[in-house]
C-alpha cells in the first residue's frame, strides 16, 4: 500500500515509544528497536491500519482486540494495538471494560436496563505472542468476524528473535482479565452470581421488545444439569422472576424457557436460556453465556476403546465446530482458452467426534473481464469432500478445472476465469451456506445444512 516516507517514519516512532514504554526499562537492549518492534511499525501496523480503514468489508465495522495468549507479551501487544488504531477515522474500537456488575444494584425493571453490550462488535483483532527456542519467538495477529465459529479472514505472522525484555514479558504472566462470559474471557466456577446477572440480562433485553404490559414464563426443572450450571440457572430465574413486567407461572405462559448446555471445546462450554413463544405474535428468544470448568465430565464419559457407534454425539450442531479458512486463490492457464481455478482451506474441527462436510463452488469467467456479478457466467463445479477427526486440522485444495480464460483473444470477447461465492469461504461463520453442501457428525443421519 502507498506510504509517504514522513508518515511511515511517523508511525514507526509512535510503535517504538509505546512498546518500550510497555516493556522493562533500564537494558541496553531496550533503547535500540528490536526486530518485532520493526515489523509492527513497518509492516503489520500500516497494513491493518490500511484494511480497517479503506477496505469496504471492514470500514467502520466495530472492532474489538483480544489478548489470546496469557502472558505479558500479548497483553502488552494488545494495549500498543488499541493506542494506534483508537481515534482512527474509519475505526470504531470496542474496549472490554471490566465486569463491575453488584446484584445488590440489579435493576428493577426491564425497561431500566442498559441492553449495550460489550459482545455488540462486528469484528475480533486477536493478538498471540508466544515464546518458541533459542531466544525465538512468534506473533500472531488475527483478523476475523465476531462469533464461536468464524473464520480468519487476515492474519500477521512474524518469527523471529526476542530481545531481552520482550523474553521478560513473554515469560511473565497478563494481568487477569475481568471475566464477562464471553468466549474471549468466560465464566469460572466462582462466578455464579456474575454469570446469573449476565444471562437474566441478555434473556431480559431480548424479551424487551416483546412486552406490551407482563410476560409470564413457563421455566423447567434443573436436576440433571451439573451443580454449577444449575445454579447459574437458579439464580437467573429468580433475577427474572424479579423484574416487575415479568414473571414466572406454571400455566397459562407465553414463554417456554429450555436450558441448552453444550461442550463448545476442551473445558469451554455454552450455557444457553431459549425462549419458546407459546404466542404466534411473539418471537423466539435466547441468550448465551460461556463457562471454561476443567474436568468437567458431562454427560458421563466413554472409554476411549469404545466403539464410535456407542458414543454420545456432542451437544450442538455441527456447524458450531468447525472452522473453514480460506488460505490462498490461484489461477493457472490451460491451453489458449481455458485455465484451473484453485481454492487452498484450512479445515480445523474443534469437537472431539468426527464430522463430514462436502462443499461445492462454482467456477466460470467474466464477459469483457469485468468482475462484477452481471457479468459472470458458470461454466463447472468443484468440489471437496470427506471427514475430519476429532481435534485435528487439515489442508484441502479445491479444483475447478477448464474454466473459459481468453483476456486477449484475436478474435471474439475478452473472458477472464474467476469465482463465484467465494464470500462464503473468506467468510464462512457467516456466509458458509453458499458453499456448503453438507456439515454432519460421522455415521449419523444428521440432517444436511
Amino acid at each position: 500500500m502507498w506510504r509517504t516516507p514522513g508518515i511511515r517514519r511517523i508511525l514507526g516512532i509512535q510503535l517504538l515509544v509505546a512498546i518500550c514504554s510497555l516493556q522493562l526499562a533500564g537494558t541496553a537492549s531496550a533503547a535500540v528497536p528490536s526486530a518485532l518492534s520493526k515489523w509492527l511499525s513497518k509492516e503489520a501496523m500500516p497494513e491493518l491500519l490500511d484494511r480497517l480503514q479503506h477496505h469496504p468489508r471492514y470500514e467502520n465495522q466495530r472492532v474489538e482486540i483480544v489478548n489470546s495468549a496469557n502472558n505479558a507479551l500479548s497483553e502488552a501487544m494488545a494495549k500498543l494495538l488499541v493506542m494506534n488504531l483508537q481515534s482512527k477515522p474509519g475505526i470504531q474500537l470496542r474496549v472490554a471494560e471490566p465486569n463491575t456488575a453488584a446484584l445488590a444494584g440489579a435493576a428493577t425493571s426491564v425497561d431500566s436496563l442498559s441492553c449495550t453490550t460489550a459482545a455488540d462488535v462486528d469484528y475480533l483483532l486477536e493478538v498471540s505472542a508466544v515464546p518458541s527456542t533459542h531466544n525465538k519467538g512468534q506473533v500472531r495477529i488475527q483478523l476475523k468476524a465476531a462469533g464461536p465459529a468464524a473464520a480468519v479472514s487476515h492474519s500477521w505472522l512474524w518469527n523471529g528473535k526476542l530481545n531481552a525484555a520482550e523474553r521478560e514479558y513473554s515469560a511473565r504472566a497478563a494481568a487477569t482479565p475481568a471475566r464477562n462470559g464471553s468466549l474471549a474471557q468466560p465464566w469460572t466456577e466462582t462466578d455464579i452470581e456474575l454469570a446469573a446477572y449476565s444471562l437474566a440480562r441478555e434473556f431480559a433485553c431480548s424479551l424487551r421488545p416483546q412486552l406490551q404490559t407482563r410476560i409470564a414464563m413457563d421455566w423447567p426443572d434443573t436436576d440433571e444439569l451439573p451443580a454449577v450450571f444449575a445454579d447459574t440457572v437458579n439464580t437467573s430465574r429468580h433475577l427474572l422472576g424479579s423484574y416487575r413486567e415479568l414473571g414466572i407461572a406454571d400455566g397459562q405462559a407465553d414463554y417456554v424457557v429450555n436450558i441448552e448446555l453444550k461442550p463448545f471445546r476442551q473445558n469451554t462450554w455454552q450455557l444457553w436460556l431459549v425462549g419458546t413463544a407459546l404466542n404466534e405474535q411473539l418471537a423466539p428468544i435466547q441468550a448465551v453465556t460461556y463457562f471454561t470448568l476443567e474436568d468437567l465430565h458431562w454427560p458421563s464419559t466413554v472409554p476411549a476403546t469404545a466403539q464410535l457407534s456407542t458414543l454420545s454425539l456432542p451437544a450442538g450442531e455441527p456447524e458450531d465446530f468447525i472452522v473453514v479458512e480460506m488460505l490462498g486463490v490461484s489461477q493457472r492457464d490451460s491451453g489458449r482458452r481455458n485455465a484451473e481455478l484453485e481454492v487452498t482451506l484450512r479445515i480445523s474441527n474443534r469437537a472431539d467426534w468426527p464430522l463430514e462436510y462436502s462443499f461445492t463452488l462454482s467456477g466460470g469467467h467474466f464477459n469483457y473481464c469485468i468482475a462484477e456479478p452481471g457479468y459472470y457466467r458458470h461454466d463447472r463445479y468443484g468440489n471437496v469432500a470427506g471427514s475430519i477427526k476429532g481435534g485435528a486440522t487439515e489442508l484441502r485444495r479445491l479444483v475447478i478445472a477448464r474454466a473459459q480464460h481468453r483476456p486477449t483473444p484475436l478474435v471474439g470477447m475478452r473472458k477472464c476465469a474467476g469465482f463465484r461465492d467465494l464470500d462464503g469461504f473468506e467468510d464462512f461463520a457467516s456466509h458458509g451456506y453458499k458453499v456448503t453442501d453438507y456439515l454432519r457428525w460421522q455415521n449419523t443421519e444428521v440432517a444436511s445444512r
